[in-house]
């Protein structure tokens, strides 16, 4: 069975996919879930003297980072062409533009 695409950004959100793939870029951070009123959340444990406990970096290019490594594969094209953007799902070949020198 192919797998079916959408034109949707992004799928339901999965914490548990973000939780595995949130690393820090700055220490050895930990992750855990933890459910409050039904809803779960990623609890994220940076190491002592991390510089996003004191608000010297953001936290959100981490953070996007997991999220986006979370994305299942039909939410995004999994061949690309470098050379003319072209694209392809993984049941495909790559459609490259008609001046692309890599095709």
């Amino acid at each position: 069975m192919e797998p079916t695409r959408t034109d949707l950004l992004v799928g339901a959100i999965n914490p548990e996919a973000i939780a595995a793939t949130y690393q820090c870029g700055h220490c050895n951070s930990t992750t855990e879930l933890r459910t409050t009123d039904g809803i779960v959340r990623v609890a994220i444990h940076h190491d002592d003297g991390c510089p996003i406990l004191t608000g010297a970096l953001s936290s959100a290019p981490d953070a996007l980072r997991a999220i986006a490594a979370s994305v299942p594969d039909t939410f995004r094209p999994a061949a690309y062409c470098d050379g003319c953007n072209g694209t392809a799902p993984t049941y495909q070949q790559i459609t490259h533009n008609p001046w692309c020198t890599t095709s």
